[in-house]
């Protein structure tokens, strides 16, 4: 089966999804212009220019699942799924209790998790105050807002100690083991640090790992450590207002775009494999009008 452009309906704007279901007679390995030519673990693969005058290529990101069948294991050049990473390093020190900010905290926490997080990527929760605990383990985000329930029990009931930001962070780092590149660590604290490690302690593991670790401080009484280490690993950096639980939201949600763009095919050889949900990226030939280009060959 080849599926041109038509029966995915029309390009939309970046960031849209559709789900789209195919049953694969056989393996295509091969993407030529204008159609999309899919194999058996759903490869994509084409240059960014193209031999035909006045069209270009452009981008966007689709959810794409086989449909049940059963296929003889073979290798070829194939795109294999990659799920960026979310974890929320979450501060539940004592402060946390003063002027409601732990519930305020949850509460944007929660619409994020329930509404902001995109189905192509995976989430778990860190919860720290002087030592640091797994709360909810990385788990592939269920494209249904309500099958969400079960991250969102990860989020914190109650808040007191010290604070050990490094022993957050440190934490996430276990969970996302030893290559990082594509995962991200959003780290919210309210205060400064009182117990090692400090932030200062785990920032060449947080280097080496190759993660991208995003702070949001809760007043400007937040460890500036925090915001620096944002800045040493290219991640976003917010100051939110406490006393408004509405203020969370729109920052989380900025964070969640920006992983969302970073979910991407990578290809490799392997096994072709039915019956998995990948995120991938088409190219669509669109000419400088903006058109889709029609099919050629």
């Amino acid at each position: 089966m080849i599926i041109n452009g038509a029966d995915l309906k029309d390009p939309r704007p970046s960031g849209h999804r559709e789900v789209v279901k195919i049953k694969l007679p056989s393996a295509f390995n091969y993407y030529s212009f204008g159609i999309v030519a899919i194999d058996k673990k759903l490869r994509y693969s084409r240059g960014e220019s193209s031999n035909i005058a006045g069209v270009s290529f452009k981008r966007y990101t689709t959810q794409i699942t086989t449909a049940t069948s059963t296929f003889a294991q073979t290798t070829t050049e194939s795109a294999q799924e990659s799920h960026p990473k979310i974890v929320l390093v979450l501060d539940v020190s004592g402060s946390m209790n003063e002027d409601r900010k732990r519930i305020k905290l949850v509460q944007g926490c929660y619409s994020f998790v329930r509404f902001g997080l995109s189905e192509c990527s995976e989430v778990g929760i860190v919860l720290f105050n002087e030592t640091a605990i797994i709360s909810h383990p990385l788990t592939l985000v269920p494209r249904n807002s309500t099958a969400r329930q079960d991250i969102v029990n990860g989020l914190p009931s109650t808040a007191g100690g010290r604070t050990s930001i490094g022993a957050g962070i440190s934490k996430a780092l276990d969970m996302l083991g030893g290559d990082a590149k594509v995962s991200h660590i959003i780290a919210i604290s309210d205060g400064k640090e009182t117990d090692t490690p400090f932030i200062a302690n785990v920032t060449e593991r947080v280097l080496t790992s190759k993660v991208t670790v995003h702070s949001i401080a809760i007043t400007d009484n937040a460890d500036n450590e925090m915001d620096g280490l944002s800045k040493k690993t290219n991640g976003k950096t917010y100051l939110v207002d406490p006393s408004d639980e509405m203020s969370y939201f729109p920052y989380l949600k900025e964070i969640g775009d920006f992983v969302e763009n970073s979910c991407r095919a990578i290809h490799k050889i392997g096994p072709i494999i039915p019956d998995i949900l990948h995120c991938v990226t088409l190219s669509w030939p669109l000419r400088p009008t903006g058109a889709l280009a029609s099919s050629a060959r």
